[in-house]
């Protein structure tokens, strides 16, 4: 008896003998009852469907009707998944308890169809792990479906941008390398719900390996549904098989919880535990696209005997840098103890750089006094606002930015992409750093570890307004005028970060700041030698050039800090 077998029979629950004539066994019974849902109810209809599924669970059921339930089963189940997925679109994170409460019942069906699966491997192969004659293929179905449920719930997890549950990864691992043990990791088979083809034991697991070794929780959850779309054309290109990883594969250690399932830095791994995912051919494949692709190309599409799957640009670009592992840390880490200040948020950091004013206030600090007859009003302007830090614990950091908790009390929503300001907690006087939240993942206690990327330490307030081809200026809008830290070509374009709703269909901008208007009287610059590009999916950011300004410069030009001299657009 393999130790993969041993640890899946340990995670059935208790079971009794009830369910020898229980009428979920007849099929016809459970057609009817399926029929008679009250689907108009969706709470109701997700009780009841949960309530078979445990009991069901916790019965003697002879495994061959036990899997004919559960296909009969998948296809309702699915649909209130579906519904219930809904309520769990969401920009900013932790989710409401309210959502959260959703989320876990999604988990619950996912965890009850796994069990029930696993009942069925376990049944059939017992009492020593070994395939009887002639049920191989009802094996390979049953370690199939198990897989794909058990992943169900990573994704759930990437969703909602928590913590996989504890034991999610090693029954992952034990369910796949029993199916590689019995020989049922190929034996595809199909999946009748909507938008399934044929499966195996090893296309799934290795999906759900893909999209681990992505950094699922350096994305919102628009690009995480991209890519999982996307998966069974990618995982075709890709393979997997023992041993050490060479160059080109991705290590996987199938002993252990960790997430991703990379080999543990300082821990002994057995060699049987590794394995390598290849995905060599995958990135080939990814550089002949980019090849091919027009200029102005918004998305690649990616072909294999799998089928075709469409990628953003961006999409692409990204993961194939984390594949490839360019994306390691590129400056070394320490440990730090020290606590932080943060604010969240342009409407929150625009506040907090302009020295605590509104943005009502602030923008009319910045109008010329020629321009008294400007009604254009500030849009997002909320006069007396104010902003209340919130506390957050450094667990490291580097040149390149710093990793963050937050304890549950301080009950913060943030996204993705979003832009952040820390300052030192207790400091008399305080001076922001501003920086760009790259990640963000929620404990089961509620305590939130995010990853701040610097964007700059003289990070400025802005009030941007963009001008259409006729030359009109629309209302301004919070700006964050950014010099970057830090550049890998030693350029150093400033930029300024604005809302999504900001125009990208600009011929001109017009930026004012309360520096420039101290400074010179001179409230309003006009720049028209200027490129807007999309900024991490939340924002827009108006590049800037500074003509001949290299990154020493840069980093040694005062007034470069405060604002830069443009070319002005005449008439």
């Amino acid at each position: 008896m393999n130790k993969q077998f041993e640890r899946l029979q340990s995670l059935l629950p208790e079971r009794t003998d009830h369910g020898a004539n229980a009428w979920y066994q007849n099929a016809k019974a459970l057609r009817d009852w399926l029929a008679n849902l009250p689907l108009a109810n969706q709470n109701l209809t997700a009780q009841q469907l949960l309530g078979v599924l445990r009991e069901m669970n916790e019965a003697r059921v002879d495994p061959l009707r036990r899997v004919e339930a559960l296909e009969m089963l998948r296809r309702p189940v699915y649909d209130v998944v579906q519904r219930l997925g809904t309520q769990l679109q969401s920009d900013s994170f932790p989710m409401p308890e309210a959502r959260m409460r959703v989320s876990d019942t999604i988990l619950e069906f996912e965890r009850e169809l796994t069990t029930g699966y696993i009942a069925v491997a376990c049944d059939i192969c017992a009492p020593n792990g070994s395939v009887p004659f002639l049920r191989r293929k009802t094996v390979a179905l049953a370690l199939t479906r198990a897989i794909q449920h058990q992943s169900a719930r990573l994704w759930i997890a990437y969703q909602t941008h928590c913590v996989p549950q504890v034991g999610v990864w090693q029954s992952l691992h034990d369910l796949f390398l029993l199916a590689v043990a019995l020989r049922c990791d190929e034996k595809a088979e199909d999946d009748p719900l909507p938008g399934g083809t044929k499966i195996n034991a090893r296309s799934a697991y290795m999906q759900a390996l893909l999209h681990a070794f992505a950094k699922p929780y350096h994305f919102i959850q628009k690009e995480n549904a991209e890519l999982r779309a996307a998966l069974p054309v990618l995982v075709s290109l890709c393979g997997l098989r023992p041993g050490y990883a060479p160059e080109g594969a991705i290590a996987v250690c199938t002993d252990g919880d960790a997430s991703p399932p990379g080999p543990v830095r300082g821990r002994h791994v057995a060699v049987e535990s590794l394995w390598q995912l290849d995905v060599s051919a995958l990135l080939r494949t990814f550089d002949k696209e980019f090849e091919r692709r027009a200029t102005d190309a918004i998305s690649l599409c990616v072909s294999s005997p799998a089928g075709k799957a469409e990628l953003s640009v961006e999409m692409v670009e990204r993961l194939s840098k984390t594949w490839r592992g360019r994306r390691e840390r590129a400056y070394p880490r320490t440990s730090d103890v020290a606590a932080m200040d943060a604010v969240i948020g342009l409407q929150a950091v625009h506040y907090v750089l302009a020295g605590e004013v509104d943005f009502d206030t602030f923008h009319n600090r910045t109008r010329a006094v020629d321009e008294a007859g400007d009604d254009r009003n500030a849009i997002f302007a909320q006069a007396g606002a104010t902003v209340v830090p919130a506390h957050a614990r450094v667990v490291d950091r580097s040149i390149g930015g710093y990793r963050l908790r937050f304890d549950s009390n301080e009950d913060i929503r943030a996204r993705v992409g979003e832009v952040v300001a820390l300052a030192p907690s207790g400091a008399a006087t305080r001076t922001w750093t501003v920086g760009m939240l790259r990640w963000l993942r929620v404990d089961a206690f509620g305590t939130v570890e995010v990853g701040i990327e610097t964007l700059s330490h003289d990070a400025r307030a802005v009030s941007i307004s963009s001008l259409d081809i006729r030359g009109m200026a629309r209302p301004p809008m919070r700006g964050i005028f950014v010099v970057p830290s830090k550049a890998d070509d030693g350029k150093l374009d400033p930029y300024v970060l604005v809302p999504l709703l900001f125009g990208r269909d600009a011929i001109a901008v017009e930026i004012s700041s309360i520096e420039a208007a101290a400074r010179e009287g001179s409230r309003t610059e006009k720049v028209s030698d200027m490129r807007i590009r999309p900024n991490g999916g939340v924002y827009f950011a108006v590049v800037l050039p500074a003509h001949g300004a290299d990154a020493t410069d840069a980093a040694n030009d005062a007034a470069l800090a405060r604002l830069v001299t443009f070319p002005q657009r005449m008439g």
